[in-house]
């Protein structure tokens, strides 16, 4: 892969026992699952993130890797990460919200700024 090429992993799907998983106390890490893959990410590399006023598109860029979460009731995982209690991200529903979608793109350059 070229220096500078994104790659992406995606994925699409809802059922019951995924969605945002909510640590009892602070967290260093947490995970995200996409087709084939599953991502450990520090807290500690977290750039910036943000909603929509919907709650429907979450979006987080890290040191090494762009987030994308798209489902329902999404705006409450604003609160989590600045408290850092988002233990797990995964397709499904609880009352955390709604994952319909999760991908994940790597952002080369950002490791290089």
């Amino acid at each position: 892969m070229a220096l500078g090429e994104a790659t992406s992993h995606g994925t699409k799907a809802v059922g019951e026992g995924g969605g945002v998983r909510k640590a009892d106390e602070r967290v260093a890490f947490f995970s995200l699952e996409s087709p084939g893959r599953s991502w450990v990410f520090p807290y500690g590399r977290i750039l910036f993130a943000h909603a929509d006023t919907e709650g429907h598109v979450f979006f987080m860029r890290t040191i090494s890797h762009d987030l994308w979460v798209r489902g329902q009731k999404l705006g409450q995982l604003i609160t989590l990460f600045q408290r850092e209690m988002v233990a797990d991200i995964r397709p499904g529903s609880n009352e955390w919200g709604i994952v319909e979608e999760i991908e994940v793109n790597e952002n080369p350059a950002g490791m290089f700024q």
